[in-house]
């Protein structure tokens, strides 16, 4: 049994006022288990009954499964994300946000919000993810690199150095670093850590990133301020501070579809909660504003010098693309940028900005030999005519623990795509009858 603080329970019995021992009572339930699919690699073996409303392509699940042990997961087939976090969409969708539009995710990792940008938005649109934190931003490169998507940048470091380039974006999230009540029975450690000295931490961030994104937003462009807790602090007189610029405007949006969302009104600030008791879901508080200056026209910079053909002939073997792209070659790795984020890689290169994903990673030459990036191959536009090694389940999860059980291939020196059913899981190639396995060391499965 979850045991709340008393400060906790005040606080919000004050928010919630007589439903708060519905809430209580919420707080002792077994949380869901949720995952969204990605649109463009939709394949998995879950048997999908229940469907997250505010979302296309979330579902609930009866059980939770071993996700280490699913192909389709390695593969980047579907993520696992809280359902109320994933009301991000239904927000977006009510924004009119343009197919050219850059946006950008300013606290990324892990990467549930990321991806299902990419899922929802068109791969016209620009998708940029920044993490500060070093270790987070490792997990944030590889999430994105498995969901595949071509139109994404991934950048690591402080947030203040984004100033340098003078992008600015029609959309920004943050889902800010928080005191985490939301996440209190997923993850009951976070009870322990909650604290006033937590909270005031959490806003000194909160309000720092909130000031920092004042920069980045472009004049008519928005800010989607989220967080995982439910007081007033962190959520409505946090956006307060943005409103005190008479240029900056709170939004509303139309719940009718979710009756469950609860609505604050404070000054001429809107903050909108989900509780457990009202959404099948964790705590999840969001506002939306907008930079209500008149919007200026965006001058793109060249890119022509960072082109490099070299490599065309890689890309019509092995990438089923159409549109205009650039080749850029970044620490001795080739990545095929589409047009669209080739100016948004410039400024930030031009910035120093550290770039740890971009496009679509290609490969490398060591020597005269070509090896292809894993990022190719959980790309969603590799080709389908690629050499294939298909294997049953227990032979893809030795291959995910680089075993190399195999049966002898026919061809020696061709890369092979490993192929579990309808996923992409990495590279082989068979030298002297024997597969060598060059799936990366660290994201091999370590331990069952």
């Amino acid at each position: 049994m979850i045991q709340l603080p008393l400060p906790f329970i005040s606080q919000m019995q004050d928010i919630l006022g007589a439903e708060y021992e519905d809430f209580a009572a919420s707080m002792q339930e077994k949380p869901p288990i949720s995952i969204r699919l990605n649109p463009n690699k939709p394949e998995h073996e879950f048997d999908l009954q229940n469907p997250i409303p505010w979302t296309k392509m979330g579902y609930y699940l009866d059980t939770k499964p071993i996700f280490t042990l699913d192909p389709y997961f390695h593969a980047g087939h579907y993520y696992a994300q809280e359902s109320s976090s994933m009301m991000l969409e239904y927000i977006i969708k009510q924004l009119p946000i343009d197919e050219d539009s850059k946006v950008l995710d300013l606290c990324a990792a892990p990467g549930g919000k990321t991806t299902l940008l990419c899922g929802l938005l068109p791969s016209s649109c620009t998708i940029h993810a920044h993490e500060f934190h070093p270790f987070r931003s490792e997990i944030l490169r590889q999430n994105i690199e498995r969901w595949g998507s071509p139109n994404t940048v991934v950048t690591s470091g402080k947030l203040h150095h984004l100033l340098r380039t003078h992008i600015q974006y029609d959309l920004i999230l943050i889902d800010a670093p928080c005191s985490g009540e939301g996440m209190f029975r997923k993850e009951p450690d976070a009870i322990k850590q909650w604290t006033g000295k937590k909270i005031d931490q959490c806003t000194t961030s909160q309000r720092e990133i909130l000031n920092l994104a004042k920069s980045l937003v472009k004049p008519g462009g928005y800010i989607i301020y989220s967080t995982c807790t439910y007081n007033t602090l962190e959520n409505e007189e946090m956006i307060q501070e943005v409103l005190k610029d008479p240029n900056y405007k709170s939004i509303s949006i139309n719940t009718d579809a979710i009756s469950g969302i609860k609505i604050f009104e404070y000054n001429q600030g809107l903050t909108y909660k989900c509780f457990p008791h009202r959404v099948k879901g964790e705590g999840f508080s969001f506002s939306i504003l907008q930079n209500m200056m008149s919007p200026i026209e965006d001058k793109k910079l060249t890119t022509r010098d960072l082109v490099n053909h070299d490599q065309n002939d890689i890309v019509q073997t092995y990438i089923d693309i159409s549109d205009p792209y650039h080749i850029i070659k970044n620490h001795e790795h080739d990545w095929l940028l589409p047009v669209p984020i080739s100016d948004l890689y410039f400024r930030l290169t031009q910035s120093q900005v550290k770039i740890l994903f971009a496009g679509i990673p290609l490969g490398q030459f060591k020597g005269k030999d070509w090896f292809p990036n894993h990022g190719l191959a959980m790309s969603y536009l590799l080709k389908k005519n690629i050499p294939t090694l298909n294997l049953n389940k227990l032979e893809a999860i030795d291959y995910l623990r680089a075993n190399n059980h195999f049966s002898a291939a026919i061809n020696d020196d061709i890369w092979q795509i490993v192929h579990y059913q309808q996923a992409n899981l990495g590279w082989v190639k068979c030298i002297q009858g024997k597969y060598k396995n060059y799936l990366p060391k660290h994201i091999r499965i370590h331990s069952l």
